[in-house]
């Protein structure tokens, strides 16, 4: 009797749970003792045999004694193997290479596998899988089935071709190898030449199913299971493509993923080849199920017609992921904070995302976060931010010594606060010019502040890095270098009828945690960084060289993400670099002081307002793509504008707000103008045209009044 066999009888399972404390799990139906398990999925049982194995069915593991340890202790088969012999009191000079999980097994032959299928076993392929029995009997001819134990084994091939062991399948549906301890290979049928497509399968059913339908007999890849995609790698000719059929998989409760959708993420990292993968109806959970259920061969051939790309498949799910992850931040400040446009959280979604890929980029946007009083909510706006960016550095009224070697050693988040104290002092300040000259610089990639270190006349020049992502807060204006480096964030307080969660930085903690988990899995993606940094994302004209230099990480982000995140940021962005600069402009315009000639007699007529969001009394204009509110049903002349995705017009006239003016002669007030939309009759007695003025938009009317009496 084998040292294993003699410690299984002294120490069976249900008796080594006890010694470990786990007495409670030991039964038919248990919580697992690996995962924090909801439902019972975790069993032990007893085989005819009097052996005892385990599984758990939410995919912890199965086996013996032996790997139970192994599992519990996270250590190596050998250290488990001589563990439990140490505490079964069974002793012995040398532990055997291979450990034998089950006193019955046979010694390994293969011909003689091969040999014990008989017609018999074919039948019940054909009755249980939907197999011809001409099938069966080829893969018998051709030594890629067997029987043993009494269950339907596979070869394990070497490098050379020989068979070194068998996959077989027991009575309690796990699969195992014999002798324990094979290596794992992949099953390859037949062989592919340079451009021959090949098929790859994690099962051997869907496989054979596959082959029995499409009557191929070569090109065949099968991994042995969802987590072996990788072992497809060095298999592909040059040039071929591989179809990777996976599986319909259930999503995994304890990771949330499909172990199918694995698969193939790992089969097209490492063939090495195209990767396509062709689709098995939703409503069969494998290519078995559903050449069972009827599909033929022109099903089978369709499929690989419409196959996707399996990268672009999972470029997708990226994207998706992102764009849901943009939501959960957007959502998550939102809670907390009232802003005045919805424009603002998108803005800062997408920062908070970059700050974590920082690296990425060139130049990062500082986030300029102010008021003009105190009360309006910006330190309650950096908490929230504390709890969501990468390796957050909060600090208020830090020297520019301390500033320097901080992001020198750390390369923070830079969230500074109340820099009101800092920079609305009046009289030269040279603390105050060292932090200006510092946040001058460190916007930009490679930017060093040169500083002399030591003590006494033991001092050299170092220079100091001062490249990373900066929040900055307070009241009142920023000095124009650095506001032109930023993104304003513009909070006012909050009336009593505006309503938010209150704040509580331990609950807050809790929500904040699963996004940063889910950003630090986006920032450590396989080649993110590559891709944000090889983006050339679409500048938005309406901003300036250094606002397009700032806001190309943002928009690079956006249009990973795909969905609505591409127009909302480019509609953010334009919206908050530039309102600074439009604002004032079109109050100045209220005054008729926009530039055009006296002899244009200007008269205010409306001002146009670019949103994205819904708003009362909506008036759809198909004919100009763009959907209005009647600006005559207040004494402002205020009109909302919301257009249209197709929408023909340039981007500064969809994203900034604009002020109309009636003129009396369009065709005089347009000379010497640049105009951006040329003449137009958007309706009977009415002629406009759009001309840009100091980077504004100005819309210019002609209304013939003897056949528009109601403007």
């Amino acid at each position: 009797m084998s040292a294993i066999l003699l410690a299984k009888q002294r120490l069976p399972l249900p008796e080594l749970m006890h010694q470990l404390g786990l007495g409670e799990h030991a039964k038919k139906s248990a919580h697992c003792p690996f995962h924090d398990d909801k439902h019972n999925s975790f069993s032990i049982w007893q085989n005819p045999d009097g052996l005892w194995s385990w599984k758990c069915h939410a995919g912890c593991g199965q086996g013996d004694e032996i790997t139970f340890l192994e599992k519990y202790h996270g250590i190596s088969n050998k250290e488990a193997t001589k563990l439990f012999l140490e505490m079964a009191g069974v002793k012995e000079k040398k532990i055997p290479r291979l450990k034998v999980l089950e006193t019955n097994e046979q010694p390994f032959d293969w011909r003689a596998c091969v040999d014990a299928f008989t017609d018999a076993d074919a039948l019940r392929l054909v009755i249980q899988r939907g197999y011809s029995l001409a099938l069966c009997r080829w893969l018998k001819q051709n030594g890629l089935i067997g029987m043993y134990q009494g269950c339907f084994a596979f070869p394990v091939h070497d490098r050379e071709g020989t068979v070194v062991a068998v996959h077989y399948r027991p009575k309690d549906g796990s699969w195992r190898y014999y002798p324990q301890g094979a290596k794992v290979r992949p099953l390859v049928i037949g062989e592919s030449a340079a451009g021959d497509p090949v098929h790859a399968f994690e099962s051997y059913f869907d496989a054979f199913s596959f082959m029995n339908v499409s009557g191929e007999r070569g090109g065949i890849i099968i991994t042995r299971g969802s987590g072996n995609g990788k072992l497809v790698a060095g298999l592909a000719p040059t040039g071929t493509t591989v179809y990777a059929w996976k599986q319909n998989d259930e999503v995994n409760l304890q990771n949330g993923k499909r172990a199918g959708d694995e698969w193939l993420k790992e089969v097209a990292t490492h063939a090495g080849a195209n990767v396509l993968c062709p689709k098995t109806p939703e409503q069969f959970k494998d290519l078995n199920d559903w050449t069972r259920a009827g599909a033929t061969s022109d099903d089978l051939r369709d499929a690989m017609v419409e196959a996707e790309n399996a990268a672009a498949i999972e470029a997708q799910e990226q994207a998706d992921k992102l764009a849901s992850l943009l939501d959960s931040i957007f959502a998550f400040v939102r809670r907390y904070i009232v802003f005045q446009m919805l424009e603002q959280a998108w803005a800062i979604a997408l920062w908070v995302a970059h700050c974590w890929v920082v690296e990425a980029f060139d130049f990062t946007p500082y986030l300029h976060i102010n008021s003009p009083e105190k009360q309006c909510a910006k330190t309650r706006l950096l908490d929230c931010l504390a709890l969501l960016v990468l390796k957050a550095w909060r600090a208020i009224l830090p020297s520019e010594a301390v500033l320097f070697r901080k992001i020198e050693k750390d390369r923070p988040t830079l969230l500074l606060d109340e820099v009101d104290g800092i920079f609305t002092t009046n009289g030269k300040d040279e603390r105050r010019e060292a932090l200006r000259s510092l946040l001058n610089a460190g916007f930009e990639r490679g930017a060093q502040v040169p500083r002399c270190v030591g003590q006494g006349t033991n001092q050299e020049v170092r220079n100091f890095a001062v490249f990373c992502a900066k929040a900055i807060a307070g009241i009142g204006r920023l000095p124009d270098t650095v506001r032109d480096r930023s993104v304003p964030i513009q909070l006012v307080r909050r009336s009593r009828d505006e309503r938010v969660d209150r704040f509580r930085k331990r609950e807050g903690e809790k929500e904040a945690l699963a996004i940063r988990a889910e950003l630090e899995a986006w920032a450590k993606n396989p080649g993110i960084i590559e891709k944000l940094r090889g983006a050339r994302p679409s500048l938005p004209d309406a901003l300036s060289d250094r606002q397009q230099d700032i806001c190309e990480p943002l928009l690079a982000i956006a249009d990973m993400a795909g969905g609505d995140w591409p127009n909302r940021a480019r509609t953010s962005l334009v919206a908050l670099c530039c309102q600074r600069a439009t604002l004032p402009r079109l109050i100045c315009f209220s005054l008729g002081l926009c530039g055009c000639s006296k002899e244009a007699k200007l008269k205010y007529n409306h001002i146009g307002i670019p949103t994205t969001d819904r708003f009362a009394g909506e008036i759809d204009l198909p004919h100009l793509k763009v959907t209005v509110s009647d600006h005559t049903n207040n004494p402002f002349g205020i009109q909302w504008q919301r257009y249209w995705n197709d929408a023909p017009y340039p981007e500064l006239v969809k994203t900034v707000p604009h002020v109309a003016f009636e003129v009396e002669e369009l065709a005089s007030a347009l000379e010497g103008q640049k105009v951006i939309i040329p003449p137009n009759s958007p309706s009977p007695g009415v002629i406009v045209a759009f001309i840009e003025v100091n980077g504004a938009p100005i819309e210019l009317l002609q209304i013939d009044r003897s056949i528009r009496h109601d403007l």
